[in-house]
Order: C-alpha cells, then structure tokens, then sequence
C-alpha cells in the first residue's frame, strides 16, 4: 500500500482527536507477509452521549468512536461490492484472533471497534446494502470511505494556516488557490 493512504488516514484521526499508533509488522526474511492491523487509535476526547446508529462513518460520527483498530484497503480504482468481498481471503485478516489480543494488550482495553478504511462502496443502493451486511456479519463495525475522509479533510483544512504535514499543506494549497470545487449543496444555501 502506498504510504500516502496510511498518511491521510492518520491525519484524519489525529485532526479528530485520536492517537494513533501504527502496527509494526515484522515479516521474517522468507515468509509470505500478511497485512493486519494498520493503526491503533484512541479517542482523547471520546463523545460518550453519542451512540452511533450509521455503519459507514464520516467526520464527525468518527469522533465518537472510543478504541478502535484500523486496516486500510485503498483500492482506488474499484469499488466493494459483495462480490469483492467474498473473494479476497486476506481482506479482513485483521479481525483474526491473534491480532484482536495484540489489539487488546496495545489498547489496553478488549472494548474496541473494527473500522475498515476503503475506496468506496458500490454506488447501486441494493449492491450497497449487501456489501455493508456482509461486512457487518464478518465482524466490521464501521466502515469509512475515502471521498468521506477526503472531503471532511479538506474542509477541515484553513487555506491561511501552515501545517507540518506535507499532505496536509498540499490540500492547504489546493484550498487556497480554490481548485477544489465548492459542494453541490452550496448551491442551495440562502
């Protein structure tokens, strides 16, 4: 995966109030390496009062979540359908009973949600809905999406503050010069 995706994600975690740890993979020299975890998170500032009905996050359902372990699946140029799902054996590999008792001696706490980070679910609501159960039934509680993260990241950003992450001044600059269009529900405002 390239580093970029992890980089975003974490930024849009830590911009939410979480610390976030990254899951150090040793992969001993000849052995296949399989994914696992990407990150560790905890809320610093966990919203007790709100209980989350929604399967797929966006920005601010996001910061209710207390614990959680992360894995990212950036496959871009494709969407999740049930399909896809079922076939990849190493897509959610990081809800094996290994990595959740690692989760629990980093978090300190067996009281943590399982968030997978993807491109983007099928567009058709009746693929969607399949997807999300399936998900669900293998023991994913959230999902969040790249043009959710994506889109909270860069209204998050002030075009007039500098900030030390290169991705992060790089939608800094891109807001500032106004390249990313203004939101179709803007149209609407009065």
């Amino acid at each position: 995966m390239s580093n970029i995706n992890e980089i975003l994600v974490r930024e849009f975690f830590e911009m939410s109030g979480f610390v976030v740890k990254a899951n150090r993979k040793f992969v001993p020299k000849g052995k296949a390496s399989k994914r696992g975890v990407d990150f560790f998170i905890i809320n610093l500032n966990p919203n007790q009062n709100k209980e989350l009905e929604a399967f797929v996050l966006d920005g601010e359902s996001a910061k209710s979540v207390q614990n959680a372990v992360i894995r990212i699946e950036p496959w871009h140029t494709d969407k999740f359908y049930p399909s896809v799902i079922n076939k990849d054996e190493g897509l959610l590999d990081f809800l094996h009973p290994d990595n959740l008792k690692e989760a629990q001696k980093i978090l300190k706490t067996d009281d943590f949600k399982k968030i997978l980070v993807i491109s983007n679910l099928p567009a058709n609501r009746e693929m969607c809905d399949k997807s999300e159960k399936i998900l669900k039934q293998k023991g994913i509680d959230y999902l969040l999406t790249f043009p959710t993260m994506l889109s909270w990241l860069i209204k998050t950003v002030k075009s007039n503050k500098n900030y030390y992450s290169d991705e992060l001044e790089l939608l800094r600059i891109l807001k500032h010069y106004k390249l990313f269009k203004k939101s179709q529900l803007e149209l609407f405002k009065k």
